[in-house]
Parts: structure tokens; sequence; C-alpha cells
């Protein structure tokens, strides 16, 4: 069974995840899961062909989650993919173009 290269990410990759991070106050980048975890969403910066895997990834994620592409291309991609689904996406500006319709899991308070 061969093994899934892990992937470098590119310079607008690492560029436009950052600049994501700054907005919401967050560091970059994680040490697993999702490019950016705030307390109110998830955010995975990804290509066209690492849509699928994004997807992927958000999934057990219990408040909004978002795919946020680097380019026209990978908005197209993720917009078609994303169809019938929770996930909303972003664009490389950082403007949504489809929101997430998962919603925040709120916590239980615990009985005394």
């Amino acid at each position: 069974m061969e093994k899934k290269k892990k992937r470098v990410p590119s310079k607008a990759h690492e560029t436009l995840a950052k600049k994501l991070a700054k907005k919401h106050g967050v560091n970059y980048p994680p040490k697993k899961g999702a490019d950016i975890v705030t307390n109110n969403a998830v955010y995975e910066v990804d290509t066209e062909e690492g849509i699928s895997d994004a997807i992927r990834q958000l999934r057990g994620y219990q408040k909004p989650v978002f795919i946020v592409a680097i380019n026209e291309k990978a908005l197209r991609a993720a917009l078609e993919k994303t169809k019938n689904t929770t996930v909303g996406v972003m664009d490389n500006k950082l403007m949504v173009r489809k929101k997430s319709t998962r919603k925040k899991l709120k916590k239980r308070r615990k009985k005394k």
C-alpha cells in the first residue's frame, strides 16, 4: 500500500492562511487539523486539487466550516463540490460565497 504524499503548502496558500489567521487573531500554522480554527468557525485554505481533501478534513467540526479557495479555479471547484453540504466557501479576498449551514454546538451545562 502506497503512502499518500503530504502536500507542501504553496506561497499563495501560506499568504492567504496568514491573512485569515491575523484577521481572527489566531496562530498559523496549526499543530494539526484545519488551517484556521477559531471559537466560532473553522477554515481550510486549499487549491482546486485539494478541495475533496479539505471537505474530508472539515468533517467532525461542530461549528461552521469554510473552504477558502486560493484562486478562481479553486473557487469554482469548491462551489461545485460543496453543493448539498453544510460546508461554506470563501474566495481569496475572504468574502463568503456560500454560507456554512453547520451550526455551532452549544455546550451543555452540568447539573449541580
